[in-house]
C-alpha cells in the first residue's frame, strides 16, 4: 500500500540489473482507493544511475484489483541498470492510497 501526505507523491522502487539490447515488460495488479490515479513506470539507467529512458503505463482509477503493464521496451545502449517504480499520486492538496500486488519485471 501505498499513502501519499499532502506534501509529495508516494513511491516505492526496485533496482536491478539490467543489459543493453534486452526487451523488458514491468506489470503489477493495484486498486486505487483515493487520489488522482495509481501508476507504474519502467526506467533504464546508466552504470552512474543517469536515467537513459523510460515507459510508463497508464495511471488507473480502478477500485477493484486490475492489471496493469507497461508497453514492451528496449534498453538503450548504456544500460546497466533497470527500475520499476510504483507511484500513488493523491489530488492536488490531499491525500491518495493505492494498493499494488503481484509486482512482476520479464525480460523478454
Amino acid at each position: 500500500m501505498l499513502s501519499r501526505s499532502k506534501t509529495g507523491i508516494a513511491s516505492a522502487t526496485q533496482l536491478m540489473r539490467a543489459q543493453p539490447g534486452i526487451d523488458y515488460r514491468a506489470n503489477v495488479r493495484v486498486k486505487w482507493i483515493s487520489g488522482s490515479a495509481a501508476a507504474l513506470r519502467l526506467d533504464f539507467l546508466d552504470a552512474t544511475f543517469a536515467p537513459l529512458s523510460g515507459v510508463v503505463a497508464p495511471p488507473r482509477t480502478s477500485t477493484v484489483f486490475s492489471f496493469v503493464s507497461t508497453s514492451l521496451a528496449v534498453s538503450p545502449p548504456g544500460t546497466a541498470y533497470v527500475r520499476v517504480t510504483l507511484l500513488g499520486d493523491g489530488a492536488v492538496g490531499g491525500e491518495g492510497t493505492s494498493y499494488f500486488d503481484d509486482v512482476r519485471l520479464s525480460a523478454l
